[in-house]
């Protein structure tokens, strides 16, 4: 009961701070992207 409670409350606020969850998702993917690069380019220096 509790599971569901928690999805559902995570469906009814997709916003998270000022972002939603897609924003999120992306904001992520790129500091992720500019992460693995930064340590390939340390790496390669």
């Amino acid at each position: 009961a509790l599971g569901n409670g928690n999805a559902c409350s995570l469906i009814e606020r997709p916003l998270i701070g000022s972002y939603t969850v897609e924003e999120r998702k992306e904001r992520l993917h790129r500091y992720r992207d500019k992460k693995t690069k930064r340590n390939f380019n340390r790496k390669i220096k």
